[in-house]
C-alpha cells in the first residue's frame, strides 16, 4: 500500500505541476488538496499504531492541518486563514521535533537568526501592514522549527531526524517564495510548489525511521 501512495503522490504532483505551468484552475483546485491529503494518509500508514510516539502523532497532526492550509492558500482573500492552519502545523512539528530529543541550543542559531533577520528585512516593505505581524510571527516559529531540527540533526545523525530536517528547509523555501512571488512576480515561482510537497513528503517519510 505504501508503495502505490508513494507513486500516488508522483503522479499527483505531476499533474499539478502541470496544471500549474499550463495556469488550468479546475485542475489545482483537484490536485493540490489531493497531493497533500495522499501525503497524510501516507504519514498514517508509516505510523506504528502497535508502538505510536509522540513524534509520530504530531508529525500526522501537522500534516492533517497542512490540507487546509492548501486548500485556503488557492483563495487570495483566504490568505491570512491559510497561514494560521500553517502556524499550526509548525507548531505541531516544533512539539514533535520537541518529543524527539527536547531543546538544544548551539552556535548553529547564529546563522539561522542572521538569515531570519534578512529575510524579514526583505520582505517586510512589501507587505501589507496586517500581514506584517502574523509573517513575523510565522517565520520566527520557522526559523525556530529549523534551528532545532538542525541542531537534532547533527547530534544524532538519525534517518528519521535528516529527512525532516530536510524537508523543513525546502518547506521554507517555499514560504519564502510564496511571500515574496505574492507582492513582487519572480522566476522563482516555478519552484514552490515542487519544494513545498517533497519537502511535506520527506516529513511524512521521516516516521518510517523513527
Amino acid at each position: 500500500m505504501q508503495l502505490a501512495l508513494n507513486i500516488f503522490i508522483i503522479f499527483s504532483l505531476s499533474a499539478l505541476l502541470y496544471s500549474n505551468h499550463s495556469e488550468r484552475r479546475r485542475l489545482i483546485l483537484l490536485f493540490k488538496p489531493l497531493t497533500i491529503i495522499l501525503i497524510f494518509i501516507l504519514s498514517i500508514t508509516l505510523a506504528s499504531w502497535d508502538n505510536i510516539s509522540s513524534y509520530m502523532i504530531f508529525i500526522i497532526m501537522g500534516l492533517f492541518c497542512s490540507i487546509f492550509g492548501d486548500i485556503l492558500l488557492m483563495y487570495k482573500e483566504r490568505f491570512l486563514v491559510g497561514m494560521i492552519c500553517f502556524l499550526l502545523t509548525h507548531l505541531c512539528y516544533i512539539q514533535g521535533i520537541y518529543s524527539y530529543g527536547g531543546f538544544h541550543t548551539s552556535y548553529r542559531l547564529i546563522p539561522i537568526l542572521c538569515i531570519w533577520i534578512y529575510f524579514i528585512i526583505t520582505i517586510k516593505p512589501i507587505l501589507s501592514h496586517k500581514l506584517k505581524f502574523p509573517v513575523i510571527v510565522y517565520s520566527l516559529l520557522l526559523a525556530c522549527l529549523i534551528w532545532q531540527s538542525c541542531e537534532l540533526a547533527f547530534i544524532t545523525f538519525n534517518p528519521s531526524v535528516l529527512l525532516f530536517f530536510a524537508g523543513i528547509i525546502l518547506f521554507a523555501v517555499s514560504d519564502w517564495i510564496l511571500i515574496v512571488n505574492k507582492f513582487n512576480n519572480t522566476k522563482l515561482e516555478v519552484l514552490k510548489l515542487p519544494l513545498y510537497f517533497i519537502g511535506q513528503w520527506f516529513i511524512a517519510l521521516s516516521i518510517t525511521f523513527y
